[in-house]
């Protein structure tokens, strides 16, 4: 899992060169600025890329991502709109680069079209209409820089955290599951010896213990990890010493007795862990189950899992621009009609801008 502070050294960074790239009447070099930034990017690889092999899919999406965070803080730090609008278009394109990766054509050439190809043309217009009374000195100074960086930075970091969270959503199972496993399979055991060989004696519980102990390392929550070490605790002192006294009893029920201690404390430890607002906020940032909908208005889910052929290749349903157009005024038709008010608010108020400036110079 991500640690806070693999998060924080590279957005101090950003943080820094974006207060020194944005525009003010008396600029810090561009090339301080511009080092300062591309330092943050390769801190930012180094410490929270993870990846066991190297694949052309994971060089494609480092670049494109690279290049969309380069070229998004191009756009806010740039002192003419216009190139501020170039890159976002560049934005645009590195974003549908990462659309193609993930075997989205539709998406990619959609962004492109619309966004690329319509909506960058829009805010040219708008910026052409907008200074009819010649060059204008509002875009050479950036108002309260340091202010809008640290906000911009603290939100950015908030969602890389929650990213964090549900990305690598924890689980006790898997350091839990092959004890609990060992105990429940020796107490179902006859005799005494069988049990305590089938258990591995005291070395089961320093075995459980180290893996509770890892597992807690992993986790930077304070609630989370006081649960994981206080049954670590349990582990290495009563249940232990409860274990060692029924051995010594060399008597079966003693021994299982024994054993449903840790089963149940283990239980609640698994509880607690659940409860914890650190594994509550994990568990809510999981996708959906393949057979959930996303609504009742939009037929068969949209995220069941994809057909394949005999070679694996997955098939192109005829009817899937269809499904797209279905689920985008069913499921999604809020986010459909605020985008096209807000597109038809920017029209009404470029032609606004436009005739105030005809009536003015008449």
């Amino acid at each position: 899992m991500t640690t806070p502070w693999a998060i924080v050294w590279p957005l101090a960074l950003g943080a820094i060169a974006i207060y020194m790239l944005l525009p003010r009447p008396k600029p810090f070099p561009t090339l301080i600025g511009g080092a300062t930034a591309g330092a943050a990017l390769l801190l930012a690889g180094f410490l929270l890329i993870r990846t066991e092999a190297i694949s052309p899919e994971n060089v494609l999406f480092y670049c494109f991502s690279g290049i969309a965070l380069a070229a998004g803080g191009s756009l806010v730090t740039q002192q003419k709109p216009a190139y501020a609008a170039l890159s976002f278009a560049l934005v645009v394109l590195s974003t549908c680069g990462l659309f193609l990766l993930q075997a989205a054509p539709f998406l990619m050439a959609a962004t492109i079209i619309i966004y690329a190809g319509a909506i960058i043309v829009t805010f040219l217009f708008v910026l052409m209409l907008s200074q009819q009374d010649g060059p204008s000195d509002a875009d050479d100074r950036s108002r309260e820089p340091l202010l809008s960086t640290i906000a911009g930075f603290v939100l950015l970091g908030a969602l890389l955290y929650v990213l964090s969270i549900s990305i690598t959503a924890p689980s006790v199972d898997p350091a839990f599951a092959p004890f609990l496993e060992r105990a429940r399979a020796a107490a179902k055991e006859e005799t005494p010896e069988q049990i305590a060989s089938t258990l591995g004696g005291t070395k089961f519980f320093q075995e459980f213990e180290k893996a509770v102990y890892e597992f807690r390392e992993t986790i930077n929550d304070k609630q989370a990890a006081a649960g994981l070490e206080t049954f670590r605790e349990q582990l290495e002192g009563e249940l232990r010493g409860d274990w060692q006294k029924a051995e010594t009893t060399r008597e079966a029920a003693p021994m299982r007795a024994a054993l449903t201690k840790v089963d149940e404390a283990a239980a609640q430890a698994r509880q607690a862990f659940a409860a914890s607002a650190f594994a509550r906020t994990a568990q809510a940032m999981q996708p959906p189950a393949d057979t959930l909908p996303l609504s009742p208005f939009s037929g068969p889910p949209s995220n069941r899992p994809i057909a394949r052929d005999a070679r694996g290749d997955a098939a192109l349903p005829a009817a899937n621009v269809e499904a797209l157009g279905r689920s985008l005024y069913t499921d999604f038709l809020l986010a459909v009609e605020l985008g096209g008010t807000l597109l038809l608010v920017a029209t009404v108020g470029a032609i606004a801008i436009a005739t105030r400036h005809g009536e003015r110079q008449s």
